[in-house]
């Protein structure tokens, strides 16, 4: 798996193109930084014991159009993304099951959408938001978010 993350840290700091990035071996996070509803939500992951544990990239800090192996920039942007520890890539509601999946207090969700069928109906929730996001990111920006 490619490591997305500037050895700088977490910021928009010196971050130059997705080929700078070595192997990580915990799950990282891909999320849009200019998504008012996206930086709230990672902002209240992060502050969850066990957050220290995973890796936070906001995507458009990174240069290029190749976010990892098989993520692009603009697929990153338009829906969640999260790289597990074992290098596989999951995104909408299976991306959230592999956060919970980390953190301590989250992992009952984690266990209670493990069923296929459970995670699957949970993917089809995100897909719906989906629909509604633009209007809810337009709400927060215009409220300060």
């Amino acid at each position: 798996m490619t490591d997305i993350i500037p050895r700088a840290g977490y910021g928009r700091e010196n971050v130059e193109s997705a080929s700078s990035f070595v192997e990580a071996c915990e799950p990282t996070v891909l999320y849009d930084g200019d998504c008012p509803l996206c930086r709230r939500e990672i902002a209240w992951y992060r502050g969850l014991k066990g957050a220290e544990g995973m890796r936070w990239v906001d995507v458009r800090a990174v240069a290029g159009e190749t976010i990892a192996p098989g993520v692009s920039l603009d697929a990153a942007v338009r829906r969640f993304h999260v790289i597990s520890a074992d290098g596989n890539v999951r995104t909408g509601g299976y991306a959230f099951v592999e956060i919970w999946r980390n953190i301590p207090c989250l992992r009952p969700l984690a266990f209670l959408f493990r069923p296929r069928a459970c995670a699957w109906l949970l993917n089809r929730v995100y897909d719906l938001f989906l629909r509604i996001r633009p209007g809810l990111q337009r709400l927060l920006a215009a409220h300060g978010g």
